[in-house]
């Protein structure tokens, strides 16, 4: 679990490690809402919101710190610490219990 207010270096970290077809989830404490960043090409990546809103964007590189604080603030407006989970290329997204 990370800070909400520092978590976006730790997240802009992980997103350049990821290969192709890889994933990352960002769920708030209660796993009530999540945003799945998955790398479609090497500079391209697929935005799934489904939460607040439910949305599908792709985002280039260049516009991925900008992309990650506005959906911190839409879909997370009052957590305070965020989950991050890393999905394999096969695996889907986590079916965890909510609190």
């Amino acid at each position: 679990m990370l800070d909400k207010d520092s978590c976006i270096p730790h997240i802009i970290s992980r997103l350049k490690k990821l290969q192709i077809g890889e994933k990352l989830e960002l769920t708030p404490y209660k796993r009530n809402r999540c945003v799945l960043f998955e790398k479609i090409a090497e500079d391209q990546f697929l935005v799934k919101e489904d939460g607040f809103y439910k949305d599908e964007n792709r985002v280039s590189w260049d516009q991925i710190t900008r992309t990650l604080k506005k959906i911190l603030k839409r879909e997370f407006p009052r957590s305070h610490k965020i989950r991050v989970y890393f999905l394999s290329r096969d695996e889907h997204q986590k079916s965890l219990k909510k609190l």
